[in-house]
């Protein structure tokens, strides 16, 4: 079972982090999480439809600021099972209830972010995710990533709709995206990105891997990580 966790959800822990699979160019992904842990020091699997994910990210940028720490974002694929369309939010909502709702904003609002999802739908981020991996590879990910993020959290955008899709990847190659959007391209190592994270213990997203062997899942306070590096130091 894969969830999106927060912070009391989480946990930490050791990881023998032994990826098996590897993509032909590890230069610019990392097919393999344990190849050389000191070329990556975080990886941070993550998901667009996640609420975590998006505490995540200013996680991430503290972290980088905090421990000089370098950050690669993984695509995680949560929730494979829906529909290509996307799930209508009130299924959600009926599933959680409202006060999940307005807690979430609580958490967001403290972050300073907006929170704003599209009122509609819960989206299938499969190719939003491919998309991004076509971002990567033409070494524009960070900023994708972060654009996908603003688009869903902040904008209320749907990414299941191709044509939103495409609209926010106007930077990137017009018939490579619609290579991507036409095709299963990237579906792969978005599958095998998962099936890694899945393999070294990542049960939830976003999850943080330290150094190689050290797992944080969950959006945790800064004191967990605190700990958690001086547990790496030790």
């Amino acid at each position: 079972m894969r969830h999106c966790l927060a912070h009391g959800a989480g946990q930490t822990k050791n990881s023998a982090a032994q990826g098996e699979r590897s993509h032909p160019d590890p230069g610019r992904y990392p097919g393999n999480v344990a190849a050389d842990p000191k070329a990556r020091d975080v990886l941070i699997w993550s998901d667009y439809l996640c609420p975590f994910c998006r505490l995540g990210q200013p996680l991430g940028a503290w972290l980088r600021e905090r421990f000089d720490a370098h950050i690669t974002w993984l695509p995680f694929d949560l929730h494979p099972e829906y529909p290509p369309e996307g799930l209508p939010r009130a299924e959600l909502v009926q599933r959680y209830g409202d006060a999940f709702h307005d807690r979430l904003a609580e958490r967001f609002a403290e972050e300073g972010l907006a929170f704003a999802p599209n009122p509609d739908v819960v989206p299938n981020t499969m190719t939003a995710l491919r998309l991004t991996e076509l971002a990567r590879d033409h070494g524009r990910h960070d900023a994708f990533h972060d654009r996908l993020m603003d688009a869903y959290w902040r904008d209320g955008v749907n990414l299941s709709d191709r044509d939103e899709l495409r609209r926010l990847a106007h930077d990137l190659p017009a018939d490579e995206v619609e290579r991507v959007l036409t095709t299963d391209a990237y579906r792969d190592r978005v599958v095998d990105s998962t099936r890694q994270a899945q393999a070294i213990g990542v049960t939830g997203v976003p999850g943080f891997l330290l150094g190689g062997r050290l797992l944080v899942l969950g959006a945790h306070p800064h004191e967990t990580f605190e700990q958690a590096y001086a547990q790496l130091a030790a």
